[in-house]
């Protein structure tokens, strides 16, 4: 009896030993266990901020990109509007000496048959541009009024 009595005290404290210690163990297993998902939740998180830094290089790379693009549209298109506006005056310079050289013909033309036409025309056509040719119709018609 006494063996029996010593197997049951060895049973109950091996029981109150496992109590103590299962809580201890459980507890221990459930903190790894959350301290594992809070470290796996932080790598995800790092990944994901990793993830969003490229992203964010990669849009500030594109907006310098379109950056660049527009200051060479920009440059372009002033490029094009300077070159529109010496082409207009270059037209226009190209405009009154036709109409200069047209005026200087029908002056030379009328003075044939009325010097004083033709001086007046002449003389339009110097005021509207002064050309050499100009210059000796101008000569001519006055001669010839003289």
């Amino acid at each position: 009896m006494r063996h029996i009595h010593f197997f049951l005290v060895l049973a109950f404290a091996a029981a109150l030993v496992a109590a103590i210690i299962t809580p201890h163990q459980v507890g221990e297993t459930t903190q790894r266990t959350e301290a594992e998902a809070q470290r796996n939740a932080a790598e995800s998180a790092k990944a994901e901020v990793s993830k969003q830094r490229l992203v964010a290089e990669k849009a500030k790379v594109t907006a310098a990109e379109q950056r660049d693009l527009g200051e060479q549209t920009s440059d372009a298109a002033s490029t094009a509007a300077r070159e529109a506006g010496q082409q207009t005056i270059l037209a226009e310079e190209q405009r009154t000496i036709v109409q200069s050289r047209e005026l200087a013909a029908s002056a030379i033309t009328k003075s044939q048959f009325d010097p004083g036409v033709g001086v007046l025309l002449a003389t339009e056509a110097v005021k509207v541009n002064h050309t050499p040719q100009l210059a000796r119709a101008v000569l001519r018609g006055h001669a010839r009024a003289v």
